[in-house]
């Protein structure tokens, strides 16, 4: 850890993902808003270099892994248990929208899930730049959304890059 890593720009992967109808999460969740902003989390939200070895983003980085563990975990019972999960881990969540386990993220609160929404088994979201998913979307087994973009130049390694 410590190596500087961007969130990819809208001409590599998209910084801001958007799929299905861009009409948005409603009924709760945290919006991230509500965080106190670092640099480093500044940077990497608008797409820049940043160091994901900060203070800041390893505290949320584990406080969204400890929620992904509880999720995770829960029993094949355990709908409401998830639902809950997910309304404190993401940024917003709509009605009748649901995330199968096994789920894994950075953060989660860059991440917006429309209504009637769903994503499949061991779904993995890179959530370096927001991840917008529309209203009455449907995501297969192991789908991978991905907005991490690290250093491949020797000379970029190691130090703090400017957006790609």
């Amino acid at each position: 850890m410590g190596a500087p890593v961007a969130a990819a720009d809208a001409l590599t992967l998209v910084a801001a993902l958007v799929v299905g109808n861009r009409s948005g999460a409603s009924g709760g969740g945290r919006t991230g808003n509500d965080r106190p902003m670092g640099d480093q989390r500044d940077r990497m939200l608008r797409g820049e270099w940043y160091k994901d070895s900060d203070p800041g983003l390893v505290a949320e980085r584990r406080r969204c892994q400890r929620l992904l563990d509880r999720f995770n975990a829960t029993t094949a019972d355990g709908d409401a248990e998830r639902q809950e999960i997910l309304r404190e881990l993401l940024g917003g969540i709509g009605a009748g929208s649901w995330i199968m386990p096994r789920f894994q993220c950075d953060y989660g609160h860059p991440i917006t899930l429309g209504s009637n929404s769903f994503l499949n088994y061991d779904a993995i979201l890179m959530d370096c730049a927001p991840i917008t998913i529309g209203d009455d979307v449907s995501i297969g087994p192991r789908a991978q959304l991905l907005t991490a973009l690290h250093p491949i130049e020797d000379h970029q390694r190691g130090t703090v890059k400017r957006a790609v």
